[in-house]
C-alpha cells in the first residue's frame, strides 16, 4: 500500500495542489475588513512556519501518535466576541479543496482566555452514552463543539500526506465572531461556511509543515 501511495505522490500526483484558495478562511471574508483584529496564535509544540513533531502525524501509515496539538491565542481575541472557531486544513492535498482535518466551536464565555490543551481534539477518544453525552473524559468539553472533518469524522485528523509528495502545509486559522453560528455539535464544512458569513471580526493563523519521504 505505502510503495502504491509513494508511486502517486511522486509520479501522478506530483505538484498538484488544492491551494489556499478554496480554504475556508479565503472563502469568508470579514464582517468589516478595516476593523479586523489579528490574532496572535502560537503552540507548545511547533512554531509558525516549522515542521510539526512526528506525535502529532496521523497514526495510519504514518506512525504518528495522532495528537492534537496545543493551541494557544494568548489573550488577543477581540472584545465582543461571542464565538471562536478553529480549523485546521491541509493546502498542499492533490484534491479539489483542502483537505479540514479538524474544526471546533467555542463558547467565548469559557475559552476566550484559555489555551487548548494537547489532545483536546482527539475526540473519538471521548467516551458517551447511548444518547451522545460524556461520560468519561480526562478534558472538560463544557463550551466546545467538534465538527466533522473531511473524511466525515468528529475529532482530530493528524497529518498523513502521501509519501513522495513534498512537504504539506497545515494550517491553523482561528476567528473571532460578533455572532453565534447558531450551529449544533457535529457540524460539516459547508455548514460551518455558512455560519461564518457576516460575522468574522478577528482572525489569526498557524503554520506546520509535515512530509512524508
Amino acid at each position: 500500500m505505502l510503495s502504491f501511495m509513494r508511486f502517486l505522490g511522486t509520479t501522478v500526483l506530483s505538484g498538484r495542489h488544492s491551494g489556499e484558495e478554496k480554504s475556508i478562511s479565503n472563502l469568508v471574508p470579514p464582517k468589516d475588513e478595516k476593523k479586523e483584529v489579528e490574532i496572535k496564535l502560537t503552540s507548545d509544540g511547533f512554531l509558525h512556519e516549522e515542521f510539526m513533531p512526528k506525535k502529532y502525524a496521523s497514526s495510519r501509515h504514518h506512525g504518528g501518535d495522532n495528537i492534537s496539538p496545543q493551541i494557544s491565542w494568548n489573550s488577543s481575541i477581540p472584545e465582543g466576541t461571542k464565538e471562536i472557531v478553529l480549523v485546521m486544513e491541509d493546502p498542499s492535498a492533490p484534491l479539489w479543496y483542502p483537505i479540514l482535518h479538524a474544526s471546533t466551536i467555542l463558547s467565548s464565555d469559557i475559552w476566550k482566555d484559555k489555551d487548548l490543551p494537547e489532545g483536546i481534539l482527539n475526540y473519538d477518544q471521548v467516551k458517551k452514552d447511548s444518547n451522545g453525552n460524556i461520560i468519561d473524559s480526562k478534558f472538560d468539553y463544557n463550551g466546545l463543539m467538534m465538527g466533522k472533518n473531511t473524511i466525515r469524522s468528529q475529532t482530530y485528523g493528524g497529518p498523513g500526506p502521501l509519501p513522495g509528495h513534498g512537504p504539506h502545509r497545515y494550517v491553523f486559522t482561528c476567528f473571532a465572531l460578533s455572532e453565534k453560528t447558531g450551529l449544533s455539535d457535529n457540524f460539516n464544512r459547508d455548514q460551518l461556511i455558512q455560519g461564518l458569513e457576516g460575522k468574522i471580526i478577528g482572525r489569526g493563523r498557524l503554520d506546520g509543515f509535515y512530509e512524508m519521504k
